[in-house]
């Protein structure tokens, strides 16, 4: 890169435990200037991120959700009689995912909850991949007055679901519980409580259509023993609400699977077979059915066995039905049986009598696994939810005196035993299900469309609307990087100095995977930060950098090893001093690099995508820079460190990284020689780095890159846009704007025409974080974000581009945690 994202000042040693990950220790963390906590003995260092989160509902409000979260920092000293000993997080919906199944939870209140620690944990897709709104989409909750819609607090709880990359599910239409006054207390005929019935389906569904997974149409219809519940819905229009309801879901969301949910079915008996007895009714009478969802409220010590569970859903995955646990909390609740071929664990939480003891936890740990088993033993079972993420939300006290702890993670948001026994349960797991996420949609925009939107705390609003205790001016996002994953490509960004940085709305976009897929640390993995005295080997800044990308599941560029910067400019020592003022031989500087990048690289083998082994090793003539590396080694430089790196992480792509190479010309054409070299000579080299600092008016054709890169793509190269902006002369100006649009149209339309391009970075997120104003006086506003975070006419441009293509690239995101 050109000189740029300036380095922070070195913070306290510290170490990010990554929610998804679980703890990445690492020896040199030291405690020093670490925060004491009542919760002691553990050192936390409490980060505020922020999330913005866009509801993209046609018609509907955005709203801005302005939730903090946690990021927690544990602090290990090596060395010393103090350790961490923090059990690590597994990962339960990775787990899960592993054989096409979801582990998820249920959360209700979160549009003005301030426990970021919950926040962060119900939000983590790596523990928890669906999500269900406990209450907000209930029929009181979406129509508390006739033909008087509110949707604020659901739309809510979907938009930061899906922010989050969580699946949702809806939850629920038809319930003797939950129902407004004002239908309950009415004096309906048959027909017009039917046309009810369906006026709320129609409306709800289809405000969601296409947003969720599926819907809980039908919630507990049953007493405990088969008979129908004697309820409004069954008093006034019979057994027949049934097939109404699913059918009106059917019609406003045709993709939706339809459930129907209950409590006290997990087991063969007379509430299971009479679930079974409607659902073969309903398929024999071709009503949609896809699913049957298995709440699975239970009690320590009075849990089914798994086999006694997958008996009883054998039966309704006969039927083609799926089938999922859908909560587990007081009461065992059936797994949903999608009639499409599923079912689900939907509502899962297993309950005991206070106080907590260590046999009881045992107990509850033992009785998760046959719940969770009785899943995992089934293909049609697709997924798992809990009724909740931690005990001190769990609904169970409320319901059931001296009783509680029924869920997976303590008060504290700490896990429980039975967190790790169902942890365990499905890594061993080798039945395979059929679950797949529904794919996230994207919300067109324009650069000039502006919607004025109301943020809102309650739920007194009409129909796509709010009353709002604050207006704000919201443009919708795209999901630039959702847009380039849909023909195998990533777009990234770069950052640094997030290790000590407050500014939320910053950290919320940047970390936000939707918009962006990979992350390059700006400046926290080059020579000077990472090996800042010889053989003193500094990995603090950068461990948290990466530990922060993957908890937000984006994967990360190593960036660099070998770079002229600046080691005879007198400014900040990209090369360290110790090493630009070393009076070295060819062989002492050779040994020199070859450890660094062992260390180096060796610390973070398997979790980097790829790394910029070289950067920048050519003046813009073509000529080789005098820098120390070509001036102590010559050119032999480059294949040392590129087989160097290759040794150190056989698996992460190697790749040589320069700017203004974007066209053919000398500089590129250099390039083209010395890749061709290495290939030949069998050196390592995967890609080309084209860093794309531009400026507008001044920007190449798309073509003109496509055809340039087409000679590196022949070679069997890939080759990305790793630092892309485009900066302008201040003051910013309309035409300015568009055509910086223009130009940003055209540098990520050179990539999407080519197969070899895997993705697309812009070298920072927001204009306020660019590094141009620093080096080019009087220039600035090179990025798609201005500095109030808002998305420029270029992000549309971008976002159009990316949406338009068609030639499909070849990224994988490697990293799983």
């Amino acid at each position: 890169m050109s000189p740029g994202v300036g380095r922070g000042v070195l913070p306290m040693w510290r170490h990010w435990v990554d929610w998804r990950n679980g703890l990445r220790g690492r020896d040199d963390m030291h405690l020093s200037e670490s925060v004491l906590l009542p919760m002691s003995p553990a050192y936390y260092d409490f980060q505020l991120h922020y999330d913005i989160v866009f509801n993209h509902h046609s018609g509907s409000n955005f709203y801005l959700d302005f939730q903090l979260h946690y990021a927690i920092f544990f602090n290990h000293h090596s060395g010393s009689n103090f350790y961490l000993d923090f059990n690590r997080l597994k990962g339960l919906n990775l787990l899960a995912k592993a054989n096409n199944r979801y582990f998820g939870t249920a959360c209700d209140g979160i549009w003005d909850n301030t426990d970021e620690v919950y926040l962060a944990l119900a939000g983590n897709y790596s523990e928890f991949g669906m999500m269900t709104p406990g209450n907000a989409m209930k029929f009181d909750a979406t129509e508390p007055e006739q033909d008087t819609f509110v949707y604020t607090d659901a739309d809510y709880t979907v938009s930061w679901s899906h922010n989050r990359s969580q699946v949702v599910r809806g939850h629920n239409f038809v319930w003797y519980n939950q129902v407004p006054y004002w239908l309950s207390s009415g004096n309906w005929t048959n027909v017009t409580l039917i046309s009810i019935l369906e006026n709320h389906i129609q409306n709800v569904a289809g405000h969601y259509r296409g947003e969720l997974y599926c819907w809980d149409v039908i919630n507990e219809p049953f007493n405990d023993d088969g008979t129908w519940r004697a309820d409004l819905w069954y008093n006034t229009i019979g057994s027949a609400f049934v097939p109404i309801a699913l059918s009106a879901a059917r019609a406003a969301d045709p993709n939706a699977k339809l459930y129907i949910n209950d409590y006290n079915i997990e087991t063969i008996g007379a509430k299971s077979n009479a679930h079974l007895a409607l659902a073969e009714s309903m398929l024999n009478s071709s009503i949609p059915l896809d699913g049957i969802g298995c709440q699975g409220h239970l009690i320590v010590g009075e849990a089914p066995s798994a086999s006694s569970i997958t008996a009883n859903f054998a039966r309704f995955a006969a039927l083609g039905l799926e089938w999922a646990l859908t909560g587990v909390c007081h009461k065992l609740v059936d797994a949903t049986i999608g009639l499409s071929h599923f079912t689900t664990i939907a509502e899962l939480d297993i309950r005991m009598t206070l106080p907590e003891t260590t046999a009881l936890l045992s107990q509850q740990a033992s009785d998760y696994v046959n719940a969770v088993g009785g899943c995992l033993a089934s293909p049609a079972c697709v997924g798992i939810s809990t009724w909740d993420t931690s005990d001190d939300y769990s609904w169970i006290p409320s319901v059931f005196t001296g009783q509680g702890d029924a869920l997976l993670f303590d008060s504290n948001k700490q896990p429980k035993p039975a967190y790790f026994s169902v942890a365990s349960a499905l890594a061993s797991a080798t039945v395979t299900g059929h679950y797949t996420a529904p794919t996230a949609s994207t919300t067109t925009g324009t650069a000039s469309s502006t919607i004025t939107s109301t943020v809102s705390l309650t739920s007194t609003s009409t129909v796509s609307s709010s009353t709002a205790s604050a207006t704000v001016t919201v443009l919708p996002l795209r999901g630039l990087n959702l847009l380039a994953k849909a023909n195998s490509r990533y777009f990234g960004t770069a950052n640094d100095g997030i290790w000590d940085n407050t500014d939320i709305p910053y950290l919320t976009l940047s970390g936000n995977s939707s918009e962006f897929g990979m992350v390059t640390p700006g400046n926290a993995m080059k020579f000077d930060a990472t090996e800042p005295e010889q053989d003193t080997f500094v990995y603090t800044d950068a461990d948290y950098t990466v530990s922060w990308a993957h908890n937000n599941s984006q994967a990360v560029r190593g960036h660099n090893f070998v770079w002229y910067n600046q080691d005879v400019m007198g400014l900040e020592y990209i090369v360290p001093y110790w090493l630009s003022s070393g009076n070295w031989t060819n062989a002492t500087l050779i040994s020199i690099l070859e450890n660094h990048i062992q260390n180096v690289a060796g610390h973070y083998r398997g979790e980097l995508y790829c790394w910029d082994v070289i950067n920048e090793p050519f003046n813009d003539d073509g000529t080789w820079r005098a820098d120390l590396w070509y001036n102590t080694i010559g050119p032999a430089f480059v294949p040392i460190a590129l087989t160097a790196a290759r040794a150190a992480d056989p698996n992460v792509k190697l790749y040589i990284n320069d700017y203004n190479i974007e066209t053919i010309g000398a500089k590129s054409n250099a390039h083209l020689t010395l890749a061709q070299s290495l290939l030949n000579s069998s050196v390592p080299l995967d890609g080309i780095g084209c860093q794309g600092h531009l400026i507008v008016g001044e920007a190449p054709s798309a073509s003109s890159i496509t055809a340039n890169f087409a000679r590196f793509a022949a070679l069997g190269l890939e080759w990305a846009i790793t630092e892309l902006d485009i900066r302008m002369t201040l003051p910013e100006t309309t035409a300015l704007l568009t055509q910086q649009a223009s130009d940003y149209a055209n540098a990520v339309g050179g990539c999407v025409a080519s197969a070899a391009c895997v993705g697309i970075t812009t070298w920072d997120t927001s204009d306020d974080y660019s590094w141009i104003p620093s080096v080019f006086s009087g220039q600035g506003d090179a990025l798609l974000f201005d500095s109030n975070k808002q998305p420029k006419p270029a992000y549309y441009s971008v976002a159009n581009t990316l949406a338009a293509a068609t030639v499909q690239s070849h990224f994988t995101s490697f990293y799983t945690a």
